[in-house]
């Protein structure tokens, strides 16, 4: 397997622990079943492009976004479903169960000391503090879905990120949770790797980076 030039990580759930456990909890507060979350946000899709693609695209505020999804929860379940008004409460009930994934980030560090590195992210606008959680600064890119205007998977975003890397997508690894960013990257070239578990990730990352990994294979 041929030694690659960079490494681009996903941020929620290979950086930080599963946002689908996440959901969980949230549904768990609002006395709703497992997975209600994720079924409204798919029938929402069925009538246009979700308002979870708008916001990670910087089309609509944190708070719009807010809104429009407890009327698509009331639709979907037909309950009375509350929100707190503040935003940023809500986004704590839906995000406050996510925790640094250490193992992953150190990985990623070690990668970093022998080749670049990037975050490539689906976020919001009004989320900044996460860039110091994971400690951002520590890659040498980051591209943002909220201040470029596309998302994963869409292509462009992508080869814009091997672009401002300086790498083509062959000579660059992708790790992602979600199967559809996955196989975006793999439609531009870059080496996909879906997230399952940090150790079988690094495993596949090990060959493709060696350098990074010489110490471990030189004490077996």
């Amino acid at each position: 397997m041929p030694e690659l030039d960079a490494a681009i990580f996903d941020f929620g759930g290979v950086l930080t622990t599963s946002i689908r456990a996440s959901f969980i909890e949230f549904e768990k507060q609002l006395n709703l079943d497992d997975g209600t979350l994720i079924d409204a946000f798919r029938h929402e899709a069925e009538s246009g492009e979700p308002d979870f693609f708008l916001l990670e695209k910087g089309l609509i505020t944190e708070a719009e976004f807010y809104q429009r999804m407890l009327q698509n929860l009331r639709d979907y379940t037909g309950k009375d479903i509350q929100f707190p008004g503040d935003p940023v409460k809500v986004r704590e009930m839906l995000f406050g169960s996510i925790k640094r994934n250490d193992e992953m980030i150190a990985a990623a560090v070690r990668i970093g000391a022998h080749y670049k590195t990037a975050i490539l992210t689906n976020n919001v606008k009004e989320w900044t503090d996460w860039r110091e959680w994971v400690e951002a600064h520590i890659f040498d890119l980051i591209v943002d879905s909220s201040h470029e205007g596309m998302r994963k998977p869409e292509p462009e975003i992508y080869l814009l990120t091997c672009e401002r890397l300086g790498v083509s997508p062959d000579r660059a690894a992708f790790v992602d949770d979600i199967p559809m960013n996955v196989e975006g990257a793999e439609a531009v070239g870059l080496h996909a790797i879906r997230f399952t578990t940090t150790e079988e990730v690094i495993e596949q990352l090990r060959p493709l980076f060696p350098r990074a990994f010489s110490e471990d294979a030189a004490r077996a």
